[in-house]
């Protein structure tokens, strides 16, 4: 039995964009619904025509929902990275390491929630990570403990 690299042909079509997968599955296509339908007779050899055809658009089926939810994958991806270039951009312009997520909130829209900012940071953790901020609009009193809120911050602060 050969030993094939998986990790490397998972990682390859993961990091493949959609059109590229697209193009190489349409080439492919002919080829594997043949190696399929091929299992499916030694498996059931008294199969007939009707449930070859059934299993025929079976696989097309599951093929193009593979594609559409690959598609779904890579889209979401790029919105991440975007974030991520937006929250990058403004942390190293104001040479801050590190903001509030309200500070965040007004690049990337007041709408965004506290748990896209920890899928943001869970996408990148090489170069993002969740911080603690004073709270500015929290002045401490004589003898009162200084107040934190939630934030995000660069991993790794290097001068710019």
């Amino acid at each position: 039995m050969k030993d094939y690299d998986f990790k490397g042909i998972i990682s390859a079509i993961s990091d493949a964009s959609p059109s590229h997968l697209a193009l190489v599955s349409f080439l492919v296509l002919p080829i594997v619904p043949n190696y399929w339908l091929e299992a499916l007779i030694q498996f059931f050899p008294t199969m007939n025509l009707f449930w070859k055809i059934t299993a025929f658009v079976f696989l097309i089926v599951i093929y193009i929902a593979c594609l559409v939810w690959l598609s779904v994958e890579n889209k979401k991806r790029k919105q991440l990275e975007t974030q991520k270039n937006i929250v990058l951009g403004r942390l190293i312009a104001n040479n801050w390491r590190s903001m509030s997520f309200e500070s965040a909130r007004k690049v990337l829209g007041e709408d965004f929630g506290d748990e896209q900012f920890a899928a943001l940071i869970e996408a990148f953790p090489d170069t993002l990570r969740s911080v603690s901020v004073k709270d500015k609009s929290h002045k401490p009193k004589e003898g009162e403990k200084q107040k934190y809120t939630a934030g995000i911050g660069r991993y790794k602060y290097q001068e710019t």
